[in-house]
């Protein structure tokens, strides 16, 4: 693979890294930086396929190997380049696709750029909507270092649960401080911990001891009740019909 993308002049070299870093994008976000010509002979050269979605005609590296070794070689200062590069475009057209905004926004920090931290938090989470992990991580990280713990830490967490890592999940989970959350979301983090602890790591008195050690945090009725029937929902797995 590498051989055979060696043989790219300069101009095609480009527009083939564009398409490693970005993955599938659209066409008309491509053609303002690299011209029309160029992805044609792309196309021709069986290093580019285009696919068709409604109105929305996008574009792609033929098979993910070309991607591989393009990022592979792709140097870090150069790659900030290109990504600035494609958010340039992107913006130029308008994001307006949610998977546009998350890899705008995404480009952006990557070449160095700030964020607004509930923008990075948001595009955090419509990346976990759109399955694209590893941007999700970046941003989620990011926000976490920008000083959005509580929040960037639950997105983390969800990470951690599509991958089946319950160790690391519990880990999160457990270093959020839940007095920076509203009770309602409080009880959404307690009892996926507590349900992490029950059915992943097959913990039922680790389960409850989470219930049992943040009860205080809980005042509102909903809230109270909601904790109140997790519990019962693990004792009754457990056979403590009584309690």
């Amino acid at each position: 693979v590498a051989e055979r993308l060696s043989g790219l002049d300069d101009v095609h070299h480009h527009a083939a890294e564009l398409l490693a870093i970005a993955g599938e994008i659209a066409l008309e976000v491509l053609v303002t930086v690299t011209g029309h010509e160029v992805l044609e002979d792309l196309e021709r050269s069986g290093l580019l396929t285009v696919r068709h979605s409604g109105r929305r005609t996008a574009v792609s590296l033929a098979h993910p190997l070309f991607g591989e070794v393009l990022l592979r070689q792709l140097p870090a200062l150069r790659g900030r380049r290109l990504r600035r590069e494609l958010a340039d475009a992107l913006e130029s057209v308008g994001a307006r696709r949610r998977d546009d905004r998350v890899r705008l926004i995404a480009w952006r920090l990557d070449t160095g750029g700030a964020g607004d931290r509930e923008d990075v938090v948001h595009a955090a989470r419509l990346a976990l909507l759109e399955g694209d992990d590893s941007i999700a991580e970046r941003l989620v990280r990011r926000a976490a270092a920008a000083g959005d713990g509580a929040r960037a830490m639950e997105l983390l967490a969800e990470l951690h649960f599509r991958r089946n890592e319950p160790e690391r999940l519990e880990a999160v989970l457990a270093g959020i401080d839940l007095t920076e959350l509203p009770e309602a979301e409080r009880v959404r983090v307690v009892r996926r911990r507590s349900s992490n602890r029950f059915y992943a790591m097959t913990d039922p008195d680790g389960a409850l001891a989470v219930l049992e050690e943040t009860a205080h945090l809980f005042s509102e009725p909903q809230a109270v009740r909601a904790v109140a029937a997790h519990r019962a929902t693990i004792l009754s797995m457990v056979g403590r019909i009584d309690d």
